[in-house]
């Protein structure tokens, strides 16, 4: 009796255990699902920041509010995750290289491109920056490759025009020195024409004397004085005639060796100034106008010089312009393009003449700040950073808000520049670490 009393109970227990069972089982798969999308949360906030990423975090925030529907919010969260690691900078986190089209445009931006490549070379930028596919890697590959064939090109016509003009400069300098030559021979034969002359009337003088002691009346004397005088005259004469048909022919060769110095001189003058235009074109950077990577390698050479010399402060400052690559996504390379020439033109703005400004690379700068500590250093890139955030930016309509991070630092006792740069990156990643739009000293 007591048994049949008890099996309702039994079979409402097992039942309450087996529904803990279940939902236990559904938690564990609930429990399962909220860390991976809380993993997936981690890597969202980890990423690129961008006005669409905050909206879509925020949309997010708001379903949560009005109520946990799972499968919606996980396959939200891994939409955006993927999108996320397709828009970080090393997309691949299993590899220590970077991206292909990173490779290749850095490539690209290391170029000593002249002007007249700068357009070819902005449209490859743009075509690889949203990434290559595996099928258009030959044609990225081609279109670097062209580049690097143009200014290679481009160095042998220069190389050919400075044989060229060599080649003129000295067939000119032949015809210097063969108008000198043909100048001094000129000059010694008028020399030993004096000389016969002198001789000629030498020989006339001491004949008259030599008939004045003989001479044995008056009129004697008188003709034989009249015709040395005579002869003399006659000598004179000629020497004159000489010396003119001489002096025509000597002036024609200084005209001549005037208009080849001329010639020369021009020849010379143009090319370099070409060469200076050239020169200052490769150390530019096409897009922005300022001093690219490879005139920053030469002034830091210099400036690091100049500070184991003088013991002088000497500080360095890496700029790096944040959310970029959303601002290219979103409004497209173009407006890219033109924030680059914005940032460029306001930190130059806020620098002083002696200071040194560089595009180094993509969206960073760098600046080498000679004769100034560190304190002073920071004002500078904050005047730099203040400047660039309070601009007013505008693309398609909208306002694209602008802001820079910046790491600096200033050299030390046995420092050199490549390791203060290395100190200042060190630095620009904390600024960026701890929320961007600011500045922040190497350790």
């Amino acid at each position: 009796m007591a048994n049949a009393e008890m099996d309702p109970y039994r079979a409402k227990y097992l039942a309450v255990m087996g529904e803990l069972d279940q939902k236990e089982k559904q938690w564990g798969e609930i429990e399962q699902r909220v860390r991976r999308i809380l993993s997936h949360l981690v890597i969202v906030a980890e990423g690129p920041g961008s006005v669409e990423i905050s909206a879509e975090l925020v949309e997010i925030r708001d379903q949560l509010r009005e109520g946990l529907d799972l499968p919606a919010l996980e396959a939200r969260v891994e939409t955006l995750r993927e999108r996320i690691l397709r828009e970080s900078r090393w997309a691949d986190d299993s590899s220590q290289f970077p991206p292909v089209h990173h490779i290749l445009i850095h490539l690209v931006e290391r170029l000593p491109l002249p002007p007249e490549l700068a357009e070819q070379a902005l449209a490859a930028v743009e075509t690889m920056e949203p990434g290559i596919p595996p099928d258009r890697l030959p044609d990225a590959i081609d279109a670097v490759a062209s580049l690097v064939y143009q200014v290679r090109l481009l160095v042998q016509e220069e190389k050919r025009e400075l044989e060229a003009l060599l080649a003129e400069v000295t067939g000119q300098l032949t015809e210097l020195d063969q108008g000198l030559k043909s100048a001094n021979r000129s000059a010694r034969a008028g020399f030993q024409a004096n000389r016969a002359l002198d001789a000629a009337v030498s020989d006339d003088v001491r004949g008259l004397e030599a008939h004045t002691r003989g001479a044995s009346d008056l009129d004697t004397l008188r003709r034989q004085v009249l015709a040395t005088v005579g002869s003399v005259r006659s000598h004179l004469e000629a020497k004159r005639t000489e010396d003119s048909a001489r002096m025509v022919e000597l002036n024609l060769q200084v005209e001549q060796l005037q208009h080849t110095i001329h010639e020369l001189r021009e020849e010379v003058t143009a090319y370099s100034e070409k060469t200076r235009r050239a020169q200052e074109m490769s150390l530019r950077d096409p897009l922005t106008g300022c001093f690219n990577r490879l005139a920053y390698q030469e002034r830091s050479k210099a400036e690091e010089a100049r500070w184991r010399r003088y013991q002088t402060p000497l500080s360095v400052i890496l700029f790096d312009i944040d959310h970029f690559k959303s601002i290219n996504d979103t409004f497209g390379h173009r407006a890219g393009d033109t924030v680059l020439k914005t940032i460029a033109q306001l930190a130059g703005n806020q620098l002083r003449e002696v200071d040194f400004f560089a595009r180094y690379g993509g969206e960073e700068f760098v600046a080498l700040l000679p004769e100034t500590p560190l304190d002073a250093a920071r004002q500078a890139g904050e005047k730099v950073r203040v400047a660039v955030e309070a601009f007013r930016f505008h693309s398609r309509g909208k306002r694209i808000p602008l802001t820079l991070s910046c790491g600096m630092t200033q050299l030390r006792d046995g420092d050199t520049v490549d390791g203060a740069l290395e100190r200042a990156d060190q630095a620009l990643y904390r600024a960026k670490d701890s929320g961007r739009n600011r500045c922040e000293v190497a350790d």
